[in-house]
């Protein structure tokens, strides 16, 4: 069930301006003009059109999940799906832009999807410029601070993590050109290429990525009566307003409980890095575990533990864990979700490491108790979390 619609969502004709950042008019649309991409698509009857407006400061890292389930969409005919530059140079690397048609209604929404990992942070800018604003770590406070027209178009955007789907690495190459093109764009010629391509290396970067299969449970994956938990240490930032000491001695308790009780330093540990290893070396992982073997532990263990990220937020671990099947041990979720994630249904609550390792316990003690947690978990992933239905959802929610 989707979010409220707010006052916001009164109807827009598809004839409606776009918004002048995008640099193409209407006739340049359609005469093919601009920085315009089309991307083609196999059914001539989607639902919706999609134009991405592609920011300068295009980082799709953080949203390549929803990168993969435009791509695929688009591949499928479910959407048509156009690139264009924005030129406004202020807009947030994990903000996405997008002007969408409903096909069928003849609505159209200025919709964002905002990334960060902060439920304070919002990119003000855009927010005062679309119709629906989804932020992936929401809390209800910070909303309330915004101005009352604002607060109605902010939304929550479920869950994304790292990975792509087959057939969709020209998406990323091409929305790599046109974040080129929106910052030549945005700085008036400005620059040099190799500046520009620079920029664009280091903003997308999903090469690292691993394909959907990698992380998604298959029938053929023999599941062990073991736990995974794998952490971070964040060195000290100054004048930064969340105490990573706090933090991380938190993450730091939590891996020994959870060594002392279940043995397995090649599963549960935080990952090497100088700062870890200077200050906690007996918790280091017993080796250097790559983001593949990491999938597959996760997809042959019965559990997965989950801490806060540094602001509470909503990390890939969650998503990552759901596509695995995982029977969830988390501490208790501070941000919304448009469907949450409910305690004993999807996941054992927690607060001090010693109730981790009770849950953790009881799941491997109670057969059944794990198994509606994993069969819950994979039937709330293929709903709301894998990249095609997530896009889905969220292209629904924006006319809702």
């Amino acid at each position: 069930m989707g979010p409220a619609a707010g006052p916001h969502a009164a109807r827009r004709s598809r004839a409606a301006a776009r918004p002048e950042e995008s640099g193409t008019s209407t006739s340049d649309r359609d005469r093919g003009a601009g920085p315009l991409m089309r991307i083609l698509t196999k059914s001539s009857e989607p639902a919706y059109e999609v134009r991405w407006l592609v920011s300068p400061r295009h980082d799709a890292l953080g949203a390549s999940s929803v990168v993969a389930g435009l791509g695929a969409l688009a591949g499928s005919g479910e959407l048509r799906l156009h690139l264009a530059a924005l030129r406004s140079a202020t807009i947030e690397p994990h903000v996405f832009r997008f002007e969408v048609d409903d096909l069928a209604s003849g609505e159209t929404r200025r919709v964002a999807l905002e990334v960060f990992d902060r439920a304070d942070r919002f990119d003000r800018e855009t927010l005062r410029d679309v119709d629906v604003y989804f932020k992936q770590t929401l809390d209800a406070g910070p909303v309330e601070d915004l101005p009352d027209e604002w607060r109605a178009r902010v939304r929550p955007a479920g869950l994304t993590f790292a990975t792509r789907v087959a057939g969709t690495r020209s998406l990323v190459a091409r929305s790599a050109l046109a974040s080129c093109t929106a910052w030549a764009l945005s700085h008036g010629g400005r620059g040099t290429l190799r500046t520009a391509l620079r920029r664009i290396r280091e903003g997308v970067d999903i090469a690292g990525t691993l394909p959907i299969e990698d992380w998604e449970r298959s029938p053929a994956d023999e599941v062990l009566h073991e736990v995974v938990y794998q952490t971070r240490l964040w060195p000290p930032e100054p004048g930064h307003d969340v105490d990573r000491r706090a933090v991380n001695q938190g993450r730091i308790d939590m891996v020994r409980a959870l060594r002392a009780e279940f043995g397995g330093p090649e599963r549960i540990g935080v990952i090497h890095s100088d700062f870890a290893a200077a200050e906690a070396p007996d918790t280091l992982l017993s080796r250097k575990v790559s983001r593949r073997e990491y999938a597959r532990q996760l997809r042959t263990s019965l559990i997965s533990v989950n801490t806060h990220g540094l602001d509470g937020s909503p990390g890939f671990k969650i998503g990552e864990s759901l596509a695995a099947g995982a029977a969830m041990v988390s501490q208790p979720f501070r941000f919304e979700l448009p469907e949450p994630l409910r305690p004993d249904v999807h996941y054992l609550p927690f607060t001090t490491p010693d109730e981790c390792v009770t849950q953790c316990r009881r799941l491997l003690d109670d057969h059944d108790l794990a198994e509606r947690l994993r069969s819950e978990n994979l039937r709330y992933y293929h709903r709301f979390v894998r990249p095609e239905a997530h896009v889905r959802n969220l292209l629904a929610w924006a006319f809702a």
